[in-house]
């Protein structure tokens, strides 16, 4: 009788949890760290908080007011997360890092189950370790933001569910290839691009800031919203893409 008692009150406390964390993870990111200094509950919660914006703004708050640096700010977060992370942002234009401790924190939050990763990067050069995208990462990612990036086509290639994907500022690529998966497609002031090939059928929005000389659309017929930003902007739209894009 006690063991079944026991085992009521168990479970009673494991839902009152799940009510609790479900709770916490609907609150901003600020207020969910300031939760978690005053409550031990939260503080459990927040090692599996879902999802994490982490960029200056938020580091340099009174939140994380410290004497650490923003990159040890970001390392311990990560370190003492559960590693159950839904979205992971990591806007670190404005923080010094090296490649080194970003191949460190993302084999520390990328994992099964990580859905959103937007990665915006100082003005240099950084080659993705696509060994993190074993099976069950690549079957879950969803939505890829990226800024100033290498190894392109291996990330592609190995992003199976990929539906959104947003590019910022590529410098090195001058051509590149859509994979079959996408349905939204957002890319923004490229330098070197001069062309995109389409591959994927089942677009329904492509979004293009920036002059690229030859835009391959391929199978536009699920396409519906295209937000182009460039010279000669509304003769472009007018003249090509009602041939391009007939159900736009």
């Amino acid at each position: 009788m006690l063991q079944r008692r026991k085992g009521r009150v168990l479970s009673i406390n494991m839902i009152v949890m799940d009510i609790w964390w479900h709770i916490h993870s609907l609150m901003s990111l600020r207020d969910a760290a300031h939760a978690a200094c005053v409550s031990r509950a939260f503080l459990r919660s927040w090692r599996c908080y879902p999802n994490l914006t982490l960029d200056y703004d938020t580091l340099a708050s009174e939140t994380c007011a410290s004497e650490m640096r923003n990159s040890d700010k970001i390392d311990c977060i990560l370190k003492n997360h559960s590693g159950c992370l839904k979205a992971l942002t990591l806007n670190l234009n404005c923080i010094s890092i090296s490649h080194r401790h970003l191949d460190s924190w993302l084999c520390l939050a990328v994992k099964p189950g990580t859905e959103d990763l937007t990665l915006l990067l100082p003005k240099r050069k950084y080659n993705f370790p696509c060994s993190l995208l074993s099976d069950g990462v690549r079957n879950s990612i969803r939505y890829l933001e990226i800024g100033f990036w290498g190894e392109l086509e291996c990330l592609l290639s190995n992003a199976l569910s990929l539906e959104q994907l947003a590019f910022t500022n590529c410098m090195e690529i001058t051509h590149l290839k859509i994979p079959c998966q996408l349905a939204c497609l957002d890319i923004t002031a490229w330098q070197r691009l001069q062309v995109i090939e389409n591959k994927a059928p089942n677009v329904s929005s492509f979004c293009l800031y920036g002059k690229i000389s030859k835009v391959l659309l391929g199978d536009t017929l699920h396409m519906k919203n295209v937000t182009l930003g460039r010279s000669n902007a509304v003769c472009y739209a007018r003249a090509e893409l009602p041939f391009i894009v007939p159900n736009l």
